[in-house]
């Protein structure tokens, strides 16, 4: 697998939420992501930034081109570092999404992002604000600071997160 060029262009991140229920949406996007590129939900609650999702994207890849991944998709694998653990069961209550109704949606297609559309309802785009990004890293034990010391301490303790784990 070649890591492609992150073109972040292509990438959909929004709050949003959907029709269905959470199980019945979680089975639309591992269908649809099998096919069209990675996609993932994730509790708004605890994604401090843009950049912690760029974060788990690009360590995700990474894990897969080196044969370290601990999942069979992207997107779990994703998971795995946005929650910064690596066992799925402790991923998903810490950081996958809990209710249809509030969620962030991550796609690195907008095509992929596209074919879901039908059964979303998109709030906004997912924007940084230092007062969430501070609120969701208090849950991974980071306190304070400016929003570039966060994702510094996210992105810190996700690679940290697969070494301890190693």
């Amino acid at each position: 697998m070649n890591i492609p060029e992150l073109e972040f262009k292509d990438f959909v991140i929004k709050r949003a939420a959907s029709t269905k229920e959470i199980g019945e949406l979680v089975a639309a996007i591992q269908k649809l992501g099998k096919k069209k590129g990675v996609i993932q939900i994730f509790d708004s609650k605890r994604i401090a930034s843009r950049v912690h999702l760029f974060g788990a994207y690009a360590n995700a890849l990474i894990a897969f081109k080196n044969k370290t991944n601990r999942t069979k998709s992207m997107g779990m694998e994703m998971l795995l570092f946005a929650a910064m653990t690596d066992q799925i069961e402790e991923a998903i209550g810490i950081i996958g999404a809990k209710s249809s109704s509030d969620f962030v949606i991550f796609a690195d297609r907008k095509a992929a992002f596209a074919r879901l559309r039908p059964i979303l309802k998109v709030k906004s785009d997912f924007r940084d604000s230092a007062a969430h990004a501070r609120s969701a890293a208090t849950g991974f034990g980071i306190k304070g600071g400016q929003i570039d010391g966060i994702n510094a301490r996210i992105l810190q303790k996700m690679a940290l997160s697969r070494l301890n784990s190693g």
